[in-house]
């Protein structure tokens, strides 16, 4: 997240992977952290691109997870592939402090 600096970022779950971490996704959505869209067409509307740029997006990311290395350096790719006729679960991820056990440090200066 900070290397590239284009937020807001997102974690995109396709149908298989809301399967996967099913109980999950219904706390998040009840909560109001990750939305339901029921197409590819309605997550591009929603993040400001077209559906054909998210297509060629999720192609590039299939390329990538078949020779299991992409742009970004990723490594690791579950329930693929990506097609924008699937249901996506979507949530803006934000970059937080989730542990802090041995305190912080204050310096005067």
């Amino acid at each position: 997240m900070w290397k590239f600096k284009k937020g807001p970022y997102r974690l995109v779950l396709n149908s298989k992977g809301n399967k996967e971490i099913e109980w999950h996704v219904k706390h998040y959505m009840g909560r109001g952290l990750m939305k339901k869209y029921d197409t590819g067409a309605a997550l591009a509307k929603e993040i400001g691109v077209s559906e054909s740029v998210l297509d060629a997006t999720f192609k590039k990311y299939n390329e990538g997870a078949a020779s299991k290395k992409d742009q970004f350096g990723n490594k690791c790719f579950h329930k693929m592939p990506f097609d924008v006729k699937d249901t996506f679960y979507v949530a803006v991820v934000t970059p937080v402090i989730n542990s802090c056990q041995a305190g912080i440090e204050i310096n005067p200066e």
